[in-house]
């Protein structure tokens, strides 16, 4: 006891980290360390742009120029994750070239991204994507922080 332990974790793009002491230690039914809560926990973003996480339906062009309504789970200037049926990304790899189409309210109206698929991984019945825009889309931010009201918070 008294050992000093250095806690390192990844949530959501940002790194923790932090020093503490164990205080206690129990090896059944399972080990487990109890800890001193510690005096600082320090973090770092990992991510160059900040993500604005959200539930919006939008439109997913393939290749082939099929079209399926998919959701939008996140977003910024450079990419973003959607949720989608299996069998709408099946056969697609790393690289493949889509098209995201996500119609706001109001002047805004229809606004289309290009981008390729980064990764796919799954989650239940869905498919879980990652897009890597060709280029960057600050305006596109910028108006969902405002249509979210979000920008007041800034």
């Amino acid at each position: 006891m008294g050992d000093k332990v250095v806690v390192r974790f990844l949530v959501d793009g940002v790194a923790y980290g932090f020093l503490s002491s164990v205080v206690h230690a129990i090896s059944i039914p399972e080990p487990l360390l109890f800890m001193q809560y510690p005096d600082a926990i320090k973090q770092v973003s990992v991510r160059q742009h900040k993500r604005l996480a959200c539930r919006l339906p939008c439109t997913l062009t393939n290749d082939a120029g099929q079209k399926e309504t998919v959701l939008l789970l996140d977003i910024s200037e450079q990419g973003a994750k959607i949720a989608c049926r299996e069998q709408s990304v099946e056969g697609h790899d790393s690289g493949t070239p889509v098209g995201l189409e996500l119609t706001l309210p109001g002047p805004h109206g229809m606004q289309a991204m290009i981008g390729k698929i980064v990764r796919i991984t799954q989650q239940g019945k869905a498919s879980i994507a990652g897009v890597v825009f060709d280029q960057p889309y600050p305006e596109l931010l910028a108006n969902l922080y405002a249509i979210l009201c979000l920008d007041q918070l800034l």
